[in-house]
């Protein structure tokens, strides 16, 4: 049995054709799954900043240093460099928001929102400027003195 191999001349070029079909949509796709590693990675050092800010906020003596180091952890956490040259996460300070019961046993919620910059995502569909907010709760020592 004798298979035929069909089209012949004018088949010649396609896969030229393809592949400058196919080049530009790909290199866009692997832009695109770029800017979301960016959004993902923003999002963890904020969750992280919140989660070290709660942290720091339970170890104080009352609600207002409690707040106070809440807020200078999670700056410290986001002026971290990024990498690419950039002095840290967010554009301008994070807003941290504590709230809760500050007595012993009691729980504390800290709140960091923090303005992400996407430079240079924004022709492929990422908005420049993203707010991401995260939220961690820490528990205070039940045997502690506060106040």
């Amino acid at each position: 049995m004798r298979l035929s191999v069909r089209g012949g001349a004018a088949d010649r070029g396609m896969s030229a054709v393809e592949v400058a079909i196919l080049a530009p949509v790909i290199v866009l796709f692997l832009l695109f799954l770029v800017g979301l590693g960016r959004l993902v990675e923003a999002r963890g050092q904020v969750d992280a900043a919140a989660r070290d800010a709660a942290r720091a906020a339970t170890v104080q003596r009352d609600a207002g240093s409690a707040l106070q180091a809440a807020e200078r952890v999670a700056a410290t956490d986001l002026s971290v460099p990024r990498g690419d040259g950039d002095r840290g996460w967010c554009d301008g300070q994070p807003s941290v928001s504590m709230t809760g019961d500050y007595a012993p046993g009691g729980v504390i919620s800290v709140e960091v929102s923090c303005s992400v910059r996407l430079d240079g995502l924004g022709w492929i569909g990422f908005d420049p400027r993203r707010t991401i907010s995260a939220e961690a709760s820490a528990s205070l020592d039940t045997f502690r003195r506060v106040g």
